[in-house]
């Protein structure tokens, strides 16, 4: 269904697929004018991972995206015209679920062939996906270090490079699961599900920034207790000036008084 008047309407409900198969999973994200549509069905037997753009004068062709079967937990992101989705899968050789990645360059038209991010150590499940600051990053939940711990990976743009490895959000003290994420400019927040006990869980979040602060100005002293234009390095102040921020981070300007 779709609203044009900011949801006090709507049209008239239609499938996002046609067919004497079962669809589940369904995972949405708009862009600007655009929805984009990724779900799970077994039409061809087994569960795989599809993909579909809905316009607003008319929805675009199917797209599989899935290589293997036995997919589920798609997700998707984007900033047009790239888009991004993960899913999980077990390959045939393997009894682990992997988390894989493909992304679009032109609004979901054709896609990049789809890549593996995990190695089938354990399950890697339940992924997530973001892009903040023009760079995709993927979350999920993994359990190759003994308990389950969210993990995460920047799988980079056309202009920045992926970051070179997977890297933990949650230590394994006890089992994190259930991750999600948004994107505010210049950073990620991520939320998920702290397990203390069997009978006891709490939802945490940690916030990590995606474009580096610049460097503030160079510090500057003054000397409180000389003549002007000397020091006697009895009592000095220091303090920095501010970089302008751009509205994406905030420096604070710090002083210090006291005997040298």
């Amino acid at each position: 269904i779709r609203s044009t008047d900011g949801g006090l309407t709507f049209s008239t409900p239609e499938p996002v697929t046609v067919g004497d198969w079962n669809t589940r999973e369904t995972a949405i994200w708009g862009g600007a004018r655009d929805a984009y549509v990724v779900w799970a069905d077994d039409r061809e037997g087994n569960w795989n991972i599809f993909f579909r753009r809905w316009g607003e004068v008319q929805a675009e062709q199917e797209v599989k995206l899935s290589p293997y079967p036995i997919c589920h937990s798609p997700a998707v992101g984007g900033a047009e015209p790239n888009i991004y989705v993960v899913w999980q899968c077990v390959d045939k050789d393997s009894v682990y679920a992997d988390v894989y990645f493909a992304s679009s360059a032109n609004y979901g038209v054709t896609w990049s062939g789809a890549e593996r991010l995990t190695s089938g150590e354990a399950e890697s499940v339940l992924p997530k996906v973001i892009v903040s600051d023009g760079a995709a990053w993927s979350f999920w939940q993994d359990g190759r270090n003994g308990e389950w711990q969210i993990l995460f990976q920047m799988m980079g743009t056309r202009i920045q490079p992926p970051e070179p490895a997977i890297q933990a959000l949650t230590d394994t003290d006890k089992p994190n699961i259930l991750v999600d994420v948004v994107s505010t400019p210049g950073q990620i927040h991520a939320f998920w599900t702290h397990l203390e006990a069997d009978t006891r869980a709490h939802i945490e979040y940690m916030r990590r920034d995606t474009i580096a602060p610049k460097r503030p100005g160079t510090p500057y002293h003054s000397d409180l207790t000389a003549v002007s234009g000397y020091d006697d390095d009895r009592q000095i102040t220091f303090s920095w000036q501010a970089s302008k921020s751009e509205g994406v981070v905030k420096y604070d300007v710090y002083s210090r008084t006291g005997d040298a």
